[in-house]
């Protein structure tokens, strides 16, 4: 059951984020221009370290050498203007979802509401959904990177090394269970920490928008215990 809701959870991100295509077409082209480039420049290095040991190869020294040049700067623009467009496409997606999010809430029952705590809302509408924000900006930042990056190190290895590509083979595959078992066991863990967040937010806010009210019956102290 919960492999399936996950399921339908993510279909419903993937679709709200293709809601932005000209965006995320960008961020997903300027992620692959990234890894090619982070890959291509140790090629190069190595190139230039053997025209360096070869008598008479001034020429091609240099010319390799401004390539370098070339796939720096481009990397470096390339990471800069990545993080603008990952940053774009999360906070369009974010604004989309909290406008969506209020509009159900005036159309909810007056019933269901004051069945839910306000705090729990509060938290649903602001902190989650920033946590929803930083896990996607991750996402982008991290995780396609790293993914495309290994497949693409694999790829350059097995050109130069077999030996050096088995390793990694055995390795990261290794690496992958024990993030998942990891990921797992604190899932819960991060589950509890949101309902307790839904909790501290509802208490925060009773207590200051009724303070007048808690001394005005001298209820300071009932009121932290009661917390």
């Amino acid at each position: 059951m919960k492999g399936k809701h996950a399921s339908q959870t993510l279909k419903r991100l993937a679709k709200d984020l293709a809601s932005h295509p000209v965006l995320l077409f960008l961020a997903f082209l300027g992620t692959i221009v990234q890894v090619a480039l982070s890959i291509y420049l140790p090629i190069l290095i190595g190139q230039v370290i053997d025209q360096v040991l070869v008598t008479g190869s001034s020429q091609v020294f240099w010319q390799i050498f401004l390539q370098m040049i070339l796939v720096i700067i481009g990397n470096t623009l390339v990471q800069w203007a990545n993080p603008l467009l990952y940053n774009r496409l999360i906070f369009s997606y974010t604004r989309d979802l909290r406008e969506k999010i209020i509009e159900k809430l005036h159309r909810l029952p007056i019933a269901l509401v004051d069945r839910q705590g306000s705090g729990e809302m509060v938290s649903r509408v602001t902190t989650d959904i920033e946590q929803l924000a930083a896990g996607l900006n991750m996402i982008f930042n991290q995780f396609f990177i790293g993914v495309l990056m290994i497949l693409v190190s694999i790829l350059a290895m097995l050109q130069i090394h077999l030996l050096m590509t088995l390793l990694v083979l055995l390795l990261t595959p290794l690496s992958m269970v024990i993030s998942r078992f990891i990921a797992k066991k604190s899932y819960h863990l991060f589950q509890k920490q949101t309902e307790t967040r839904g909790i501290q937010t509802q208490l925060i806010e009773e207590s200051l928008t009724q303070q007048t009210i808690i001394q005005s019956f001298n209820a300071q102290e009932e009121f932290i215990q009661t917390s």
